[in-house]
């Protein structure tokens, strides 16, 4: 799998790019400059790149080896891989594909004194809530103690994430040469739900105190988490909030867990504290790291980097058009053979990878496809 889309360059950042974004330039040093070039058109054309070369030499597998491409990945809301899911579910029935690659995790070298393949083998799942806080406004030289963006504010400030760690540090912490201090603090523990303030807004005149502002904070939801859990935490947290500063609170209750995170505002309402999650997915099953799945995928790793590399499972913190492939296969692997030196600024300027990336894309797919062929129950 790979998805066609790219994210959007931003007219107000195309002149700080080295090479024009959608130039697909080649440098001398073998970098390859463009949006997209690292997510994930690497993929998309290495595994285009294979199957010609398998076809080529006059490869005749004997299992269906099929190719999904869908073309709204980076919209959040995979529409085209659900059609090409339900699909390749009509042909081969629920569980009917041995494995599923997409774009995800990569290779880390000399990394604690070791090489690390890190296919990830679930992602988080993601949902927005928006705050919206309503205060009656004013003018600016004569403002109250606190004002709708001021309230929002002092609430935004404490919902910044900690990064999470994830089963991956398991192995680094057996494997890898670090300090025994070091080793201890990477013990097992729980995988944390993530959040980011990534849009605030409010106001639209310096005289002006605003009516009404609004933060979207996106969440990757855990493994061992939900979005109802989720929920049910925004409705802890923001009932002593609401109360503190008089504000009607709509899409949640103080003696109900979870009500609707959606409902309307009441017409009469002046002072409120809104929220609301436009959509909500939860975390993904998480893959196996044991069976002939596995056994195949490890072992193709340890021949194209070695049999001393440690093939350690990660969670993707990110979502792939996998979430809609989740009735085709217990194994689905997040993985993209690259080595984290060859693949830079990923949905920012400056976007590119290396060659030598690519070309181990493409001999990862040519070997992948041929030991899945070769392998019998």
């Amino acid at each position: 799998m790979a998805h066609q889309d790219t994210v959007p360059v931003p007219d107000n950042t195309v002149e700080r790019w080295t090479h024009p974004p959608f130039d697909g330039h080649i440098d001398s040093a073998g970098w390859i400059w463009g949006r997209g070039s690292g997510d994930c058109k690497n993929l998309l054309i290495g595994e285009l790149s294979a199957i010609n070369e398998l076809l080529r030499i006059g490869f005749n597998p004997q299992r269906t080896v099929l190719l999904s491409f869908g073309f709204d990945e980076e919209g959040g809301r995979v529409r085209s891989a659900q059609h090409l899911s339900a699909h390749v579910e009509s042909v081969y029935g629920k569980d009917g594909i041995l494995f599923i690659i997409d774009e995800g995790e990569g290779i880390k070298e000399d990394y604690f004194g070791r090489t690390f393949v890190t296919p990830a083998l679930g992602e988080k799942g993601s949902t927005n809530v928006e705050l919206t806080v309503a205060v009656p406004g004013g003018h600016s030289s004569v403002p109250p103690a606190h004002t709708g963006i001021g309230i929002l504010s002092r609430w935004s400030q404490r919902r910044e994430p900690s990064n999470p760690f994830s089963a991956y540090a398991q192995c680094l912490a057996e494997y890898g040469e670090i300090d025994s201090a070091l080793k201890k603090a990477l013990s097992p523990r729980r995988l944390m739900t993530t959040q980011a303030v990534d849009i605030i807004h409010g106001g639209v005149k310096v005289n002006a105190l605003p009516e009404q502002a609004t933060a979207v904070v996106n969440h990757r939801i855990s493994v061992d988490s939900s979005v109802k859990e989720l929920q049910a935490r925004y409705v802890k947290l923001l009932t002593p909030v609401a109360k503190r500063f008089n504000l009607t609170v709509v899409g949640m209750s103080s003696t109900k867990a979870c009500l609707d995170f959606n409902t309307q505002v009441p017409e009469t309402a002046t002072r409120y504290l809104k929220l609301s999650t436009p959509y909500g997915s939860d975390a993904s099953p998480v893959s196996p790291y044991s069976g002939s799945a596995w056994d195949i995928f490890s072992g193709t790793a340890k021949h194209l980097w070695g049999e001393e590399a440690i093939v350690a499972p990660l969670l993707m913190n990110g979502g792939t058009d996998t979430r809609a492939f989740q009735n085709l296969s217990r194994a689905i692997y997040r993985f993209q053979p690259i080595r984290s030196t060859d693949r830079y600024d990923i949905h920012t300027v400056d976007e590119r990878i290396h060659i030598d990336g690519h070309l181990n894309t493409i001999r990862w797919i040519f070997a992948l496809i041929q030991n899945a062929d070769a392998f019998r129950e």
